[in-house]
């Protein structure tokens, strides 16, 4: 059991500034945000036949709790984890197996499953289900151990990266993601400038990767009771500015190896950032609104192409066409969450909302202005 301290050090504001700066939309997560991969399956039965369909039930029931908890507070959790297999199933798009192994009454493998989005959407308005939206891209880690040596990043004998490479993909509603240590990276920036928050230098990653923050998470070296490996790691999230949202320590347990506790202590520090992020950005029914906006467009598959952009963003309930002429259109949006939230959403995929003495106005971002 891993022995566990956790001393939260910001202030709410400062948090709630940071996270809800954030624009919520889906970013690098809309293609798996409604697939779960890495489930593992492992049933014995009378034949291998029995054992694969057994291993696939119970990989998809997994796969969709999973599910649930990265899209809804855990409060709201009870009605979806309650569903019938038949139930899910109806909600499955599609599955990919790997890593499989066949024996003759055993079954063992890794399956991905993909949700029907517009299912998932549906059952969470008729529960009446709060959720959560993802950020507008991945948090880029950045790994600093501050030994003896000196604060070390990309630099061999790093065990802090070597725990993040090594622990398992998160489930999360964040995507974590480590830069690849190229020389490109090793010219943008090195451990003492990400463990001095170097705005330049966290700026250059951040962009290099499409990052919607980054993540230094610095662990130090020390000693617990009976002299145990012990781990101190403060996080820092930034973006533009830096906010320190937490420090932990970790001790290990009797006979327990290092590595192991770091690999626990990544877990850890990806649970409270993603925590971090569904506190600040949940969506609820009773937060719907609707706006009307006029969309220039130019030409019908322009008009095609903007439409499902619009669509496909979770703070988004639908959109409705009020008019539709050759040159434009005129929608009724119907969102969650306020105006500068829709707003910010928008921008993260180069539209902009203004509001005019007509009205409301919806353009690409590099849309001519008359």
């Amino acid at each position: 059991m891993i022995g566990h301290v956790r001393r939260w050090a910001f202030a709410a504001a400062a948090a709630a500034a940071l996270w809800g700066a954030l624009p919520a939309a889906p970013g690098a997560r809309a293609d798996d945000l409604f697939a779960v991969s890495g489930v593992p399956v492992d049933v014995t039965a009378a034949s291998a036949a029995e054992a694969r369909t057994q291993a696939l039930a119970d990989g998809q029931r997994q796969a969709w709790m999973l599910l649930v908890d990265r899209l809804v507070p855990a409060e709201f959790q009870g009605p979806l984890v309650g569903l019938t297999d038949s139930e899910v199933t109806d909600l499955v798009a599609a599955f990919e197996v790997e890593d499989e192994k066949v024996a003759p009454d055993r079954y063992i493998a890794h399956l991905t499953y993909r949700f029907k989005e517009d299912r998932v959407r549906q059952l969470l308005q008729m529960y009446s289900a709060p959720y959560v939206v993802p950020p507008g891209g991945p948090f880029l880690v950045l790994p600093v151990w501050e030994g003896e040596g000196g604060p070390l990043l990309f630099e061999d004998g790093n065990p802090w990266r070597a725990a993040w490479e090594a622990a398992p993909r998160s489930q999360g509603i964040v995507t974590f993601l480590l830069p690849e240590g190229d020389l490109a990276d090793l010219a943008a920036i090195d451990g003492a400038m990400a463990a001095s928050g170097n705005a330049q230098a966290l700026a250059e990653i951040a962009a290099r990767y499409g990052a919607a923050a980054v993540v230094v998470a610095r662990a130090s070296p020390g000693a617990g009771a009976e002299d145990l490996p012990r781990f101190d790691v403060t996080t820092q999230v930034v973006r533009g500015e830096t906010v320190e949202i937490g420090s932990d320590s970790f001790v290990a347990s009797i006979g327990q190896p290092p590595e192991e506790l770091m690999i626990q202590a990544v877990t850890e520090v990806r649970r409270g950032i993603d925590s971090a992020w569904k506190a600040a950005n949940v969506l609820t029914p009773d937060m719907a609104d609707q706006l009307l906006a006029a969309v220039p467009i130019a030409g019908l598959a322009d008009w095609t192409a903007l439409r499902e952009t619009i669509g496909s963003l979770p703070i988004v309930q639908r959109v409705d066409v009020t008019a539709l002429r050759a040159d434009g259109a005129t929608i009724m949006l119907h969102y969650f969450g306020d105006v500068e939230r829709l707003r910010a959403a928008l921008a993260e995929k180069s539209l902009v909302l203004e509001e005019g003495v007509e009205g409301w106005t919806l353009r690409r971002a590099d849309a001519a202005l008359d």
